[in-house]
């Protein structure tokens, strides 16, 4: 969603983007066939707008955290997010680090009876 929502090629498009925009992916966005619903972008259009701390909106505090810092980390890993994460890395111009999936120790107790056997 990151690369999806604040990337420099979206927040530059316009002053305010609307639900319509928020709706087709970016320019030089790596899926054309991710979209988001309308009911997704009535929810992200009116937080663009959200003010935190010292009347700086929500998503430009963001973007100035990704535009101003010498990298970027996520904890995920390159085989799954692939181009996703290439795109931000391209738009931001730079390096984006990742810390690879943290997955759970599987459980070394049994599950509960109603859990073993549902189906």
């Amino acid at each position: 969603m990151i690369a999806y929502t604040l990337t420099p090629s979206r927040q530059f498009s316009k002053i305010e983007l609307t639900e319509e925009d928020l709706m087709k992916p970016p320019f030089g966005y790596p899926s054309s066939t991710l979209n988001l619903h309308l009911h997704e972008a009535r929810v992200f259009a009116p937080k663009r707008k959200w003010k935190f701390g010292s009347d700086v909106l929500f998503y430009d505090r963001q973007f100035i955290s990704f535009s101003e810092c010498d990298a970027i980390g996520f904890r995920t890993c390159h085989e799954i997010e692939g181009d996703f994460v290439s795109y931000p890395q391209i738009e931001f111009k730079k390096p984006i680090l990742l810390t690879g999936s943290v997955l759970s120790e599987p459980l070394d107790t049994p599950l509960e009876e109603k859990w073993q056997s549902w189906r």
